[in-house]
């Protein structure tokens, strides 16, 4: 199998191989870097545009858990992400004026390469 020449000129990387003194490919494509860039601040500006003077009570809790899956189902519908699960919403236990929003999510992975292989018959 033969990579497309010129195709991984496409492919943007970083220079980010380890974590700490691991090897750790996570962040070598650029793509990752660029979706968790654009996640994270979509979700929190979205919350604070909403939310600024709002009191850290259930219902308070619970439309911003909705808001945060409206914005998690955006990404997912524009395959920015792949995936998204455990979205909570809860009041900190020892500042009553902070709100816990905690979540997972997948990122979409770049196509980098495309390899043929043909099976011709004559």
């Amino acid at each position: 199998m033969e990579a497309w020449p010129g195709w991984s000129a496409w492919c943007g990387v970083t220079t980010r191989t380890k974590t700490g003194e691991a090897a750790d490919a996570t962040w070598r494509e650029l793509t990752t870097i660029r979706i968790v860039d654009d996640v994270i601040p979509t979700v929190r500006n979205a919350l604070k545009a909403r939310f600024r003077r709002a009191k850290n009570t259930e219902q308070s809790r619970g439309a911003i858990r909705s808001q945060v899956v409206v914005e998690l189902e955006n990404k997912l519908a524009r395959e920015i992400i792949t995936g998204y699960e455990n979205v909570t919403v809860t009041a900190d236990t020892e500042n009553p004026t902070v709100c816990l929003v905690d979540f997972a999510f997948t990122v979409a992975h770049g196509l980098n390469q495309i390899w043929l292989s043909a099976h011709i018959t004559v």
